[in-house]
């Protein structure tokens, strides 16, 4: 017990120390895989670089700001350009099951997952004034992550945290070019207050395109392609180590009212997971649909503080390794798993 508390603190300083490491879910054992896919999609989501509209606006903004006899310094230009480039995002999700990756981590009780992630933007095209970039954005995130549920099974019975299941570390940098691709690139790592698991760390690259407009006005189809390796260590988010975990996917997605003071937005995530040792010789791990909506809070925003709420409910289905794997107790092939969350930027 001592030896996992001061190897977990030894890791903690040095991914603290290294500015590195935030964010995402895995579990050691004979393998168990803890990434909220749902987690994941939302925050590439919120690091894709703003839209098109909203960089010109941005642009425009800082263009009457710091201009014209009040404030003509370049001094003052550069306070209001530098403070741009920060931004962040709180989270917190309360789940009916915590499923990652088609890995049944906790089937019973209610789960509650709170992240906090912090970004710069260390290049923007419009900000920077470089109209002839093919590269958008570059903006770089550290976040943390965390796992809280009522369902204290998989946490050790000597632990003072049973309930803290897992606290996790991402760093990471976004890149946006030609107005509608993203490449999200991050390293994660991961640590159980609980003593549920052992470490574990993971390389994570995401390549998605927002085709929002290109089909039907308000509508996307946002295709994307995730790519994992998890990284040999005494944790593991496959169900064998150091294995490759590749996910296609589509979130079709449609805003009522988006040019409204109340858009709602309604998006259906489809997901499929495969890898042959990710899966312990299996090539299908899970298939995942369900529908969501997210809504703005107006009476929790302000012009620079957004607030909203979001619903939703998955299907998953298993493959055959996972629907065995120890922690699905009751054995399905069929899950099914309702979220509501709250989520701030800023």
């Amino acid at each position: 017990m001592n030896l996992f508390l001061s190897s977990t603190t030894l890791a903690w300083n040095r991914a603290l120390l290294l500015g590195l490491l935030l964010v995402s879910p895995l579990i050691s054992q004979p393998a168990q895989a803890v990434d909220d896919y749902m987690y994941e999609d939302e925050i590439e989501y919120i690091l894709a670089e703003r839209s098109k509209k909203e960089r010109q606006e941005l642009g425009s903004n800082l263009l009457s700001a710091n201009t014209g006899p009040d404030n003509p310094t370049p001094e003052g230009q550069k306070t209001t350009f530098a403070d741009s480039r920060f931004s962040g995002i709180f989270k917190i999700d309360f789940k009916s099951q915590y499923i990652s990756f088609g890995v049944v981590l906790q089937d019973e009780g209610v789960t509650i997952q709170p992240m906090l992630a912090l970004r710069y933007t260390f290049f923007d095209k419009t900000l920077d004034k470089s109209e002839d970039s093919i590269i958008n954005n570059v903006t770089g995130f550290i976040s943390t992550w965390n796992d809280i549920s009522t369902n204290k099974d998989l946490s050790s019975s000597t632990s003072p945290y049973r309930y803290f299941t897992e606290a996790d570390l991402v760093t990471g940098v976004s890149i946006t070019f030609n107005d509608r691709f993203n490449l999200t690139t991050s390293l994660t790592e991961l640590h159980s207050p609980a003593s549920a698991f052992g470490p574990g760390a993971f390389l994570k690259a995401v390549l998605s395109m927002d085709d929002t407009g290109t089909i039907a006005e308000n509508f996307a189809l946002k295709p994307q392609f995730l790519l994992i390796y998890e990284i040999p260590w005494e944790g593991q988010i496959g169900l064998q180590t150091d294995a490759f975990l590749f996910e296609p996917g589509l979130t079709p997605t449609y805003t009522f009212g988006a040019d409204s003071s109340f858009p709602v937005t309604l998006s259906l995530p489809l997901r499929i997971g495969l890898g042959n040792k990710f899966y312990d010789g299996e090539t299908y791990g899970f298939f995942s649909v369900g529908p969501e909506v997210t809504m703005p809070i107006p009476s929790l925003s302000s012009e620079t503080i957004k607030t909203y709420a979001n619903i939703g409910y998955t299907y998953i289905n298993l493959g055959k390794t996972t629907q065995d794997f120890i922690l699905n107790e009751n054995g399905s092939s069929h899950k099914h798993v309702a979220t509501f969350g709250l989520m701030t930027t800023f």
